[in-house]
C-alpha cells in the first residue's frame, strides 16, 4: 500500500513537472521570437538612415557655416551696381574770365604770386654777397656789430693755437699768408679750410725793395704765392695784402695792376701793434680804436701769426664776444678798405 502512494506521489510529481516545463519552454520561445523581431526592425531602421545620409547631406551648423570660403564676385555679375549720379562726377575748374585775367596780370587778384627772396649762400667767400658795405657798428640800436680779425705773416707752429681760441669763441678770422711758410706748414693751412677760416696771400719774400720793385714784382709774387696755396688746398684766392700796407709804396700803376690781375687788395682801419707792443698792452689799445672808430667800411683788424699775439688773443676775443661783436670772414665781393679810400 505504501509503495502504490509513492508511485501515485511520483506521477503526479513528473506530470506537474512536465507542464511547468512545457509552459516555460513556450514563454522562452516567444520571448525569443519577439527580440529577434525587434534586432530585424532595428536593423531595417539603420539601412534606411544611411540610405538616407547618402542621398541628402547634412546641413551645415552655424559654426561649420562661418568657416566656409567667401566666394569671389564675378565682375560681369556687378553689372547692376550703382553708377554715380551727375552730382557725384568731380566737377571741372571754371576757366577764369578776362577780368580775372587782368587782376592777375596787375597784382590784385587773389592769384597774386609771392615775391621770391634771393637765397643767402651758406658757402665760405659768400656770407656777405649783396652787403658789401656792413651798418655803422658804433651807432644806432639793434644794428648788426662785426669785426674781420686778420693775422697776417704765418702760418707758424703756433697758429694751431690761434685756431683753437677762435673755435672757443666762435669766430672767423682772415689769414694773409707767405708762400715759404704755405710750404712748410701745409697741414695747418688745411686745418684753416676746415674750419672755415679764409685764405689770403701776403707776398713771397714780403721784402720792401724785391716786391715793390716794379708792378711786374707785384703781381709776379703774388701770382706765385697762390698759385702755391692752390697746389696745397686746391682754392684759388684773389685775396691779398701787400707787405707794410699799401700806402705809400703801392704806386697807382701797382694798384691798377694787381686789380687787372683779378685781385682783392685789403689794408686795415685798426692796427693793433701786436708785434710792438708784445706785452699784451696791444689788447687794450684795439679795443680804445674799436670805440672811437667811426666809420661806414667794415672794421678790419690787423694782428699777427705771433707767439706774444697768441699769449694774448683770448683777452681780445673775450671782450668782443661780451660786446656783442660778430667774427666774420672777408669775402671776394665786399668793397676792401684800403688807405686813402673814401667811402
Amino acid at each position: 500500500m505504501r509503495i502504490l502512494q509513492v508511485s501515485v506521489l511520483s506521477l503526479v510529481l513528473s506530470v506537474f513537472v512536465f507542464f511547468f516545463w512545457q509552459e516555460a519552454y513556450s514563454k522562452g520561445r516567444s520571448s525569443q521570437a519577439i527580440n529577434d523581431e525587434q534586432l530585424v526592425d532595428g536593423n531595417k531602421d539603420k539601412s534606411e538612415d544611411k540610405n538616407n545620409n547618402q542621398t541628402q547631406p547634412p546641413k551645415p551648423s552655424k559654426d561649420e557655416k562661418e568657416d566656409v570660403a567667401p566666394t569671389i564676385p564675378n565682375p560681369k555679375e556687378d553689372s547692376n551696381e550703382e553708377k554715380p549720379t551727375e552730382k557725384e562726377k568731380p566737377t571741372e575748374p571754371e576757366k577764369p574770365t578776362d577780368k580775372d585775367k587782368k587782376d592777375k596780370d596787375q597784382g590784385t587778384g587773389s592769384n597774386e604770386k609771392p615775391k621770391k627772396e634771393d637765397p643767402v649762400s651758406e658757402q665760405p667767400g659768400n656770407q656777405d654777397k649783396g652787403n658789401n658795405k656792413p651798418k655803422d657798428n658804433n651807432s644806432g640800436n639793434k644794428k648788426e656789430k662785426v669785426v674781420y680779425l686778420t693775422f697776417d705773416d704765418g702760418p707758424h707752429y703756433i697758429t694751431i693755437d690761434i685756431l683753437n681760441l677762435l673755435d672757443k669763441y666762435n669766430a672767423k678770422a682772415t689769414f694773409f699768408m707767405l708762400e715759404p711758410n704755405m710750404k712748410t706748414y701745409k697741414d695747418t693751412i688745411l686745418e684753416m679750410v676746415k674750419r672755415g677760416h679764409q685764405l689770403a696771400l701776403h707776398s713771397v719774400t714780403h721784402d720792401k725793395d724785391k716786391f715793390y720793385a716794379s708792378k711786374e714784382s707785384v703781381v709776379g709774387e703774388m701770382k706765385q704765392a697762390q698759385k702755391t696755396l692752390e697746389q696745397i688746398t686746391g682754392i684759388k684766392t684773389t685775396l691779398i695784402r701787400t707787405p707794410y700796407g699799401s700806402s705809400p709804396y703801392m704806386k697807382p700803376e701797382y694798384k691798377a695792376a694787381v686789380k687787372d690781375a683779378g685781385f682783392q687788395m685789403w689794408d686795415w682801419n685798426i692796427d693793433s701793434l701786436d708785434w710792438k707792443k708784445t706785452d699784451g698792452s696791444f689788447v687794450e689799445y684795439t679795443i680804445d680804436q674799436l670805440k672811437n672808430l667811426n666809420t661806414k667800411e667794415p672794421i678790419v683788424i690787423l694782428m699777427h701769426d705771433r707767439t706774444t699775439t697768441v699769449k694774448h688773443l683770448e683777452k681780445l676775443l673775450s671782450y668782443l664776444s661780451k660786446e656783442g661783436y660778430e667774427m666774420k670772414i672777408l669775402t671776394p665781393d665786399m668793397d676792401p678798405v684800403q688807405f686813402g679810400k673814401k667811402y
